[in-house]
């Protein structure tokens, strides 16, 4: 369950939210989180849909909190959401047209291994416990890193976006295929 907030485009969980992957990992979005749906570009609301509605809604509260966080690697962030949306009755198609724009255009962080003796877990600074070093005081900090089309324009966003919408209708591509073709899709599509 989700409150509106007065801003008109942010919404807050009134409970806790859990999706658990294929693997296994679940996906916690604790109460009270605020987040702002699905990152769409207004001119695809009539293609896809708004920010908050549609059957992608709860797939894009847990991808929006952990873009947030990043607190887990942007590979596996985006992954959580093209199969979050499968769960929530997302077609494939559909699916994956968002999967792509969100690996062609969101965010994405790195993770940055810091040991210090000094230095304590800090849930508010993004720092999580590494298990498989020996040293006790390892920690991961995720570091911003630019997407690699931010320069993109509007029209050159709605021309790829739709030859991706085209390739991904008329062809059985998988997730790997569409993240290399996302990686620089105005020379692969």
């Amino acid at each position: 369950m989700v409150k509106l907030l007065p801003d008109g485009r942010n919404i807050q969980l009134i409970n806790d939210m859990t999706f658990i992957d294929d693997a296994g990992t679940n996906w916690l979005v604790p109460a009270d989180s605020v987040v702002d749906g699905a990152s769409i570009p207004r001119p695809f609301w009539s293609l896809i849909g708004g920010p908050l509605e549609g059957k992608y809604r709860d797939a894009s509260i847990v991808h929006d909190f952990y873009c947030d966080r990043r607190i887990r690697t942007w590979e596996a962030t985006h992954r959580v959401f093209y199969e979050a949306m499968i769960v929530s009755g997302v077609e494939i198609s559909k699916a994956k047209i968002m999967f792509f724009a969100v690996w062609w255009m969101g965010p994405r962080w790195e993770e940055r291994v810091s040991i210090n003796n000094r230095l304590r877990s800090d849930p508010l600074l993004h720092f999580v416990t590494i298990k498989n070093l020996t040293d006790t005081n390892a920690t991961v900090k995720m570091v911003t890193l630019n997407s690699p089309s931010k320069n993109v324009n509007e029209e050159n966003y709605a021309e790829i976006i739709k030859a991706a919408q085209n390739l991904i209708e008329t062809q059985d591509i998988s997730l790997d295929e569409i993240e290399r073709i996302a990686e620089d899709p105005g020379t692969k599509i």
